[in-house]
């Protein structure tokens, strides 16, 4: 139905009179957007209507030509052509009834009008230009001349797919649980950068990164190692208890080999797909190219993980002893069940650390087994779903474990935004509002203006509110650590208490670019301090 398909619709009443005019109409003009609890592409602030003549009369003659100006601001992406639907209304009583709405018979002849006479609409604040033209319906126009409050029901349609919503908001789609951003450990990073593909359509990093062997041919498979492990494997109905750690190993041949680290349910199944269990909630993946002569190194050190691999493919030449070892049903470990693996570095020359642990149901990993390795006191991200499970501060320890709280900002790129149409010269210590007020500070260290505020519009807010992620809403979980040398890591551990009796592990890297961008991240977030 077209109504499933409702983006932005404005409600203008038209006003003679009956029974007592609703909403001030016997005054004035009344527009308001329906269906507000759904999200719009169009976010609609005023509505003038104007005669052939470009006067402003009221009360507003139907069947003349009517010019509406229609104040809005676009949040999605930019509109070439839009087609509209329009229903008619009429305020009254029928027979004995009381006053109230009544549907006009229109029999679709007002569907279907193409509409934007201004077009293209960029993303941003505009002036969208309507005109409606009711003179060759007169038939119709006529039942509406007895007097009465009037309202046109208006829906907007894509003109370039009038069967489809309106984008809902812009190309990067990190409104929908499909959008990511990214950073490359090889430059220096100031803001993570949006992808202009979403994560579950071709032409973006993981997938192109995963094709290396979903897209080869047989034979190159055949020769390929491919290991996938997870506690929460494709087509599970429930996670895997007392197993943490998800990850993907692929070996080709040549200098290198890909290790991936990730917090995706689900993933990767047997052809690049995006599970929508992972829509719900952020998450991470880590993608380590590292020296092939040191995958005998990582999976060995995966044996104190005791990861489920739900996918392998060992061809003969990889059948080696540090491979085999992850394979067995029964797994050869020592106590005390801690391994490290501090010996091996990327191809890029990222130096890593390596903290696996087998569940023993005694010990927190962070304050326990992470900390002493890395000999560091850590601040730890991590999902918080029940707050009374939270693991709390470790404090009496030579080093300190310290939870993070609320949310953590992502820092988009300076180019993505046109900062002219944002700086307005505000004074930020005039401000008076909360969001202002808050919004300010951060605004300033990435504007080129200094000591102005950006306009009250969609994509300055979204540095603070759309771009961030919450406790609650995340899927991955990481560390920060206070030592000289700044470890960035990922770690398989949410800071609960079931992760005392779980098994996983934790990635390390000493990459300044990588521990600057996540530090810049947590400026504002609630940190509860030890004493």
């Amino acid at each position: 139905m077209l109504l499933s398909t409702l983006v932005a619709s404005l409600c203008l009443a038209l006003v003679q009179a009956r029974c007592s005019d609703p909403d001030g109409t016997d005054e004035k003009l009344f527009f308001s957007e329906c269906n507000k609890g759904k999200s719009h592409s169009l976010s609609i602030t005023n509505v003038v209507i104007l005669n052939e003549h470009g006067e402003k009369n009221y009360p507003i003659n139907m069947k003349r030509l009517m010019n509406l100006k229609v104040d809005s601001t676009n949040k999605g992406t930019t509109l070439n052509s839009i087609i509209a639907d329009i229903d008619l209304q009429y305020y009254g009583s029928i027979l004995w009834g009381a006053c109230g709405w009544h549907g006009v018979p229109t029999f679709g002849l007002l569907h279907g009008i193409k509409e934007c006479y201004n077009c293209p609409l960029k993303p941003g604040n505009n002036t969208l230009e309507l005109r409606y033209d009711f003179s060759p319906y007169e038939p119709l126009i006529r039942t509406l001349a007895g007097g009465g409050v009037y309202a046109m029901d208006i829906v907007l349609r894509d003109g370039e797919s009038p069967k489809t919503e309106l984008p809902k908001r812009s190309d990067d789609g990190l409104y929908n649980g499909k959008g990511f951003v990214f950073i490359d450990s090889s430059k220096p990073n100031l803001f993570w950068t949006p992808s202009k593909v979403s994560i579950d359509r071709k032409d973006q990093m993981l997938y192109t990164t995963l094709n290396l062997y979903f897209g080869a041919s047989e034979k190159e498979k055949h020769n390929s190692l491919a290991l996938f492990y997870s506690d929460y494997p494709p087509y599970f109905r429930t996670k895997i208890p007392k197993q943490n750690g998800k990850g993907i190993i692929l070996a080709q041949g040549g200098k290198s080999a890909l290790w991936i680290v990730h917090s995706i349910p689900h993933f990767p199944s047997y052809q690049y797909s995006w599970p929508k269990l992972a829509d719900p909630d952020a998450h991470m993946a880590i993608c380590l190219s590292i020296p092939i002569e040191h995958v005998g190194k990582v999976t060995r050190q995966l044996v104190y993980q005791d990861p489920v691999i739900f996918f392998q493919n060992v061809p003969e030449v990889w059948r080696t002893k540090d491979v085999k070892v992850l394979l067995r049903d029964k797994k050869k470990t020592n106590e005390p069940f801690l391994k490290e693996l501090s010996s091996i570095s990327t191809i890029g020359g990222t130096k890593l650390l390596v903290v696996s642990r087998l569940a023993t149901g005694k010990s927190d990993f962070y304050a326990d087994e992470l900390a002493p390795k890395a000999k560091s006191s850590f601040a730890v991200w991590a999902k918080l779903t029940y707050p009374c499970r939270m693991l709390q501060n470790r404090c009496e320890t030579k080093y300190k474990v310290e939870n993070l709280l609320d949310q953590v900002d992502i820092a988009v790129p300076k180019h993505t935004v046109d900062w002219k149409d944002y700086a307005d010269a505000t004074d930020c210590s005039k401000e008076m509002l909360p969001l202002e007020s808050e919004l300010c500070p951060i605004f300033q260290r990435i504007a080129s203006a200094k000591g102005t505020c950006p306009k009250a519009d969609y994509q300055w807010q979204l540095m603070r509110w759309q771009f961030a992620v919450y406790n609650e809403n995340e899927g991955a979980s990481w560390a920060l650590s206070s030592n000289d040398e700044g470890y960035w890591c990922y770690t398989d551990f949410h800071r609960h208490r079931g992760q005392m009796e779980q098994s996983g592990g934790s990635v390390c890297m000493l990459n300044e670019s990588i521990y600057k961008l996540f530090k810049l991240a947590v400026q504002k977030t609630k940190m509860k301090r030890c004493a």
